[in-house]
């Protein structure tokens, strides 16, 4: 199958499979989301995002900026997130990321340069 990719007047791309279904969504640099955000599949980050993400994958890229609530099974931080996360895998918080809220997940792991300011809740959480 080819990935198709389409781009958006907002800035935001949708790549599908083809069947047409999405397979990820790009938030491009210089464009700015705000609301509820909810995605089936990927999700990656370069511009900025306010308000409430949800997404199977999400990746925020150097450069982006999340200012939102985020939930994913696996969440990869090279950006800047203000705001609390819950991965249900992983998250990994790469040398550039920077995190200021809570994080809870599975695994967590932080690269040597990567910053999380907040409490981190590590593992499966008690019954």
């Amino acid at each position: 199958m080819d990935a198709k990719g389409h781009e958006s007047e907002n800035g935001a791309s949708v790549r599908t499979d083809g069947s047409g279904s999405v397979a990820a969504i790009a938030i491009e640099r210089n464009s700015k989301f705000s609301g509820q955000l909810k995605f089936s599949g990927a999700v990656s980050i370069d511009g900025e995002v306010e308000g409430e993400l949800v997404a199977e994958r999400i990746v925020v890229h150097e450069g982006g900026v999340v200012n939102a609530t985020v939930e994913g099974n696996t969440v990869v931080i090279a950006g800047t997130v203000k705001g609390d996360i819950n991965a249900h895998d992983e998250l990994e918080i790469l040398p550039t990321g920077v995190v200021h809220g809570s994080v809870s997940a599975p695994a967590i792991t932080v690269r040597r340069g990567g910053q999380v300011e907040g409490r981190c809740a590590i593992g499966s959480p008690r019954q």
